[in-house]
This record gives structure tokens, C-alpha cells and sequence, in this order.
């Protein structure tokens, strides 16, 4: 019984978070099950499968003017295979959570400095979705089409709190929230979905930081061919491809991989100099200490065509 009841404060804890300002940042916990909640949503607005509303008392909040790794070096968002909503197709998780943007949702305050003019840069990514338009304070910016809207603040003047008590209300659900690598920015999301074709790449491009070069080492063990790509219109064809491969994140070990010799690696540096290496070796991908198991490889020959053209 005392298990049962801790596993359900567990659960419980893990909405909480989109609620509450917490005093430091935490890697967000996947292998959480779904609980079985009621939620309320606006009549006009088909309801996004997986949020909970959770009204709590409001606390004091703590911030951190240091980004946390895990943000601020993402890499590229890798993602699992599609399965059918009730309205349409949307992209997994590669470690079996259902809704990819899940992973990604505020658990922190950050407050990290900015300025209206950098405001402006950040929002003219987004310009193919629609005209930002900017509050008379500048301290955010607007986007919206028909059945879609979202909004990016800066975050030394808002909290993730303060949205969520500002924008939230309570009678439908809190939309989730975002930030950027650089922690400046909070995406919030309020109108539509954030896994569909429309959404999903406004939101792979908040996530994800600039990335400045490409590299790939053919059998790369450090004696391999090595081809460099610095184009910014090479470098986001790389990354399409990336986005398209699904992948499913094993629970096994596999340490017969790291005797393999027959492995390709895929570097990407991003704009602060960070770099995440991606290794191929056979239908497997490992980046870091986790190892996906590639479901479509023959996305795999794209980007050997890719690195073919660029030689």
C-alpha cells in the first residue's frame, strides 16, 4: 500500500510542474505513466490527448540565471515513429512517451537577461509561420493563424509561473511552455497542437539550437573520410533528415557495439561552440550514453546522398 501510494504522489508531482515554480531544474521524467485525469477544454478547440489541469496554491518561487545543460546543449530533437491521434498522425517519443513535446516542457524558472532588439532577431526565425507581432513594452511577441497561435516571452520579465497564473485558465487547461537552448525565451503554446505538421517544426526550431557545421566520418574511428559542411541550406537539409528517422530507444544494453568497427559518426556544432556526436552503426544510433534502434534505415542512404553532393 505505502509503494502504491508513493507511486501515485510520483505521478501527481510530474503535472505539478507546469503549475509551480521549482527551486532548480530537473531532467524530465519519461518513464512516468500516463494517469487517468478529467480535463476541461474551450468547446472550439479539439483537446490535445495527454494535459491535465491541476489547480495549486501558488508558491514562492526561486530562479536560475544559469541555463542548465540539458537545455542549453539539446542537439538535434530526435524523435519516434508516427502513430494515428484522434485527429491526426503525430510523432512519438523515441523512449515510448507518447507525445514527443512532453520531454521539452518547463520544469524550471529561469531568468536570464534579454533585450527587445534581440526579441526581434529571435522572432524573425519564425516569420514563415506568420507576422510577429510585439506588446508595447516589448517583452513579448504574438503569432496566430487560423486554428493555431503562440507567443514568445522573454524570460527576465515573465516566470513560467506567472504565465501559467496569467494566461492559464483555470476552467481549461494549461497550455505547456518552452524554453530556448539560450534560456532567454519561452515559447507558449495556445492554440492548436504541437505535434502536427504545422506546429511541429515551429517547435523543433525553438527547441534546437543554430547549428553552424555539420561533419560525417565514414567509418569513423578516427582514420575514416571526413567531409565538413558549414552552407546554412546544407546544414537544415541534414537536420530534415535527422527529424525523419524513427527511432525507438532500447532498454537493453548493448556492449557488442562498442567493439564494432564498421560505424559512421555525425557531428553537429551548434552556434555556442557545443557539439553533439551522433554514431551509426548498423540500424543503430547512439548519441551519448543512450543507444535508439533506427525503425526506417533506409533514411539512412539520404544522408549518405546528402554528404556525396558535398564532397
Amino acid at each position: 500500500m505505502k509503494k502504491e501510494l508513493v507511486k501515485t504522489v510520483k505521478i501527481i508531482s510530474s503535472f505539478l510542474v507546469m503549475s509551480i515554480g521549482l527551486s532548480g531544474c530537473t531532467l524530465p521524467d519519461s518513464s512516468v505513466s500516463e494517469p487517468q485525469v478529467e480535463v476541461h477544454f474551450a468547446d472550439e478547440i479539439e483537446p490535445p490527448t495527454l494535459l491535465g489541469q491541476y489547480l495549486v496554491e501558488p508558491q514562492e518561487e526561486e530562479f536560475l540565471d544559469e541555463v542548465p545543460e540539458y537545455i542549453s546543449n539539446r542537439g538535434v530533437i530526435l524523435m519516434g515513429g508516427y502513430q494515428q491521434g484522434a485527429s491526426a498522425l503525430f510523432r512519438r517519443s523515441p523512449d515510448g512517451n507518447l507525445e514527443l513535446a512532453r520531454n521539452y516542457y518547463n520544469n524550471c524558472n529561469l531568468r536570464v537577461e534579454s533585450s527587445f532588439e534581440e526579441l526581434v532577431a529571435f522572432s524573425e526565425h519564425f516569420s514563415d509561420f506568420g507576422t510577429p507581432v510585439y506588446d508595447e513594452d516589448g517583452t513579448f511577441a504574438s503569432f496566430s493563424r487560423p486554428k493555431y497561435a503562440f507567443a514568445i516571452y522573454r524570460s527576465d520579465i515573465y516566470s513560467m509561473t506567472e504565465l501559467a497564473q496569467t494566461l492559464g485558465d483555470p476552467m481549461f487547461e494549461l497550455f505547456p511552455a518552452f524554453y530556448d537552448p539560450s534560456g532567454k525565451f519561452i515559447f507558449f503554446w495556445k492554440t492548436g497542437f504541437t505535434y502536427d505538421d504545422v506546429m511541429l517544426p515551429v517547435l523543433l526550431k525553438f527547441l534546437e539550437p543554430e547549428m553552424t557545421e555539420v561533419k560525417y566520418e565514414r567509418n569513423g574511428l578516427g582514420d575514416g573520410v571526413e567531409t565538413i559542411v558549414t552552407a546554412p541550406e546544407d546544414i537544415d537539409a541534414f537536420l530534415d533528415v535527422m527529424h525523419s528517422l524513427e527511432l525507438s530507444l532500447e532498454k537493453e544494453e548493448h556492449s557488442e557495439l562498442a567493439m564494432a568497427e564498421n560505424r559512421d559518426v555525425l557531428t553537429f556544432t551548434d552556434i555556442n561552440g557545443k557539439v553533439n556526436y551522433y554514431i551509426f552503426i548498423g540500424n543503430y544510433l547512439i548519441h551519448g550514453e543512450d543507444v535508439y534502434w533506427i525503425e526506417n534505415s533506409e533514411k539512412l542512404d539520404e544522408l549518405e546522398t546528402l554528404f556525396d553532393r558535398s564532397e
